[in-house]
C-alpha cells in the first residue's frame, strides 16, 4: 500500500545563498511510496506582489539537454536526510565562469503557480549539475528524505538576467509565464517539505 503525506508552508526555508528576504508563496508538497519509486506532487504559488524565478526544469548533467519533470538533484542534508530537489548549487573551484552549468527556471507572475508530479527512482542516487561526485555520498540506505524548490523574486537579478541568460533578439524586459536559462549559482532561497520516511 502506498504512503501519502501531505505538507504545506507558508515562508521559505532560506538556505539558498541570498542575502534578500524570501519572497512570500505557499508551497505543498506530498509523498507517495511504492516498491520502486518515489512520487512527489508539489505546487509553490506566489503570493507576492512580483514575479518568481521558479529553478523547475532541471537538465542533464553539466546543464545540458532539455529539461524533464522528473529530473533532480539528490544530496546527501543534515542528520541523515537526503534532500530531493530542484534548485541551483553553487560551483566548485575553478569552474570558469563561462562554463557555468545551466536550470531552466520559469517566470511565476503574482497569483500564478508551479504545480508538478515528480517520479524519482528508488534506491536514491546522488545527482548534481557539476557531476554525481559533487554531491557527497548519500546514506545507505537512505531512510529520510526531504523535497525542496528553490526560487527568487525577480528584482534580485540584474535586470539584464531577470528572464534569464540573454539570447539574440531576446527582450531583456521581465516577461512572467515564460522559461530563462539560468546559472548555477543564482540567488535562490529553498522552499521545503517536512521530512518523510522511506521506511525500511
Amino acid at each position: 500500500m502506498a504512503l501519502v503525506l501531505g505538507v504545506l508552508l507558508l515562508a521559505a526555508c532560506d538556505q539558498g545563498g541570498s542575502a534578500d528576504e524570501a519572497p512570500p508563496a505557499e508551497f505543498t508538497a506530498s509523498f507517495t511510496r511504492e516498491p520502486y519509486a518515489l512520487t512527489i506532487d508539489y505546487t509553490l504559488r506566489n503570493t507576492g506582489d512580483d514575479p518568481l524565478v521558479v529553478y523547475n526544469g532541471v537538465v542533464g548533467e553539466g546543464g545540458f539537454g532539455p529539461p524533464t519533470a522528473d529530473a533532480v538533484y539528490i544530496t546527501p542534508g543534515a542528520d541523515g536526510t537526503v534532500q530531493i530537489a530542484k534548485r541551483v548549487f553553487d560551483a566548485p573551484a575553478g569552474v570558469d565562469p563561462q562554463a557555468r552549468a545551466l536550470i531552466r527556471g520559469e517566470i511565476v507572475p503574482p497569483g500564478g503557480k508551479v504545480a508538478e508530479r515528480v517520479r524519482v527512482a528508488l534506491p536514491l542516487t546522488p545527482s548534481h549539475p557539476y557531476g554525481s561526485d559533487q554531491a557527497g555520498r548519500l546514506p545507505d540506505p537512505a531512510r529520510r528524505v526531504m523535497f525542496c524548490v528553490g526560487a527568487a523574486s525577480q528584482r534580485e537579478f540584474p535586470e539584464r538576467l531577470r528572464n534569464g541568460i540573454p539570447r539574440p533578439g531576446q527582450s531583456p524586459t521581465p516577461s512572467p509565464g515564460r522559461y530563462g536559462d539560468f546559472t548555477h549559482p543564482s540567488p535562490q532561497h529553498l522552499y521545503c517539505s517536512e521530512v518523510y520516511d522511506l521506511g525500511s
